[in-house]
């Protein structure tokens, strides 16, 4: 049985070189296990964040990419009284001229005096139609030759070769020929075309037709030139 020790043994035994020793390896320990314990983990950043990516540098649109493509002009539909207008009004200037030339030859070249006053007044009533007429064809973009077309050509030819009597009966019927012609095809126009402008240049222009036409019709006008003929 171990007594207890009384408290000057236990003094004595606190100061002895040996406990102190231990004590002092027992203090060496607690220090050296402080001293080796971990210190406390710094907070890890966390990994950077990938770049984001770099868009191309923007590019202003040109016009081009920006502005709608204008639509297509529409193709207008063909207008078939604007080309028999047309077609009118080439034929009509070509028969003018004709006549004109026929007027201006007969004034020169026919032997009756009576026929000779025919073509210059023919020449002059006429004047004022031939200048509207063109003015108006041009305005419509026609620009016809100011020469007969090849077979009244050759006719103006024919009367230029001959004179006298033979000239005047075959100038009277060549404009007989070329005024009734003018008079009808004036007058289909008239009232077939829609062109307003042009119905009202040919209704001003009817009465002085229509006299022509009458007057190179009655060949007692030239007398003579009738008689030889008849």
């Amino acid at each position: 049985m171990i007594r207890p020790l009384s408290l000057a043994a236990a003094a004595l035994l606190a100061t002895s070189p040996a406990v102190l020793a231990r004590g002092r390896i027992h203090h060496h320990r607690t220090r050296h296990v402080a001293i080796a314990e971990p210190a406390p983990a710094r907070p890890v950043a966390p990994p950077a964040a990938a770049p984001a990516p770099v868009s191309p540098p923007l590019v202003p649109a040109t016009i081009a990419q920006v502005a709608p493509k204008p639509a297509p002009k529409p193709v207008p539909a063909p207008n078939p009284q604007a080309e028999t207008d047309r077609t009118f009004l080439t034929q009509e200037i070509a028969r003018a001229n004709f006549a004109r030339d026929l007027a201006e030859l007969a004034s020169a070249r026919a032997e009756n005096g009576q026929l000779r006053a025919h073509a210059q007044a023919t020449l002059e009533e006429r004047r004022s139609y031939d200048d509207a007429l063109a003015r108006f064809a041009e305005s419509d973009g026609i620009k016809p030759s100011s020469l007969p077309d090849p077979s009244r050509q050759q006719q103006i030819a024919r009367l230029q070769s001959i004179r006298g009597h033979l000239f005047d009966a075959a100038y009277i019927e060549a404009v007989r020929r070329i005024n009734g012609e003018m008079l009808r095809a004036e007058q289909t126009e008239m009232v077939s075309s829609a062109n307003s402008g042009l119905t009202q240049l040919l209704r001003q222009a009817l009465p002085t037709q229509q006299r022509l036409a009458m007057r190179s019709a009655d060949l007692s006008l030239y007398g003579q030139v009738s008689g030889r003929n008849g």
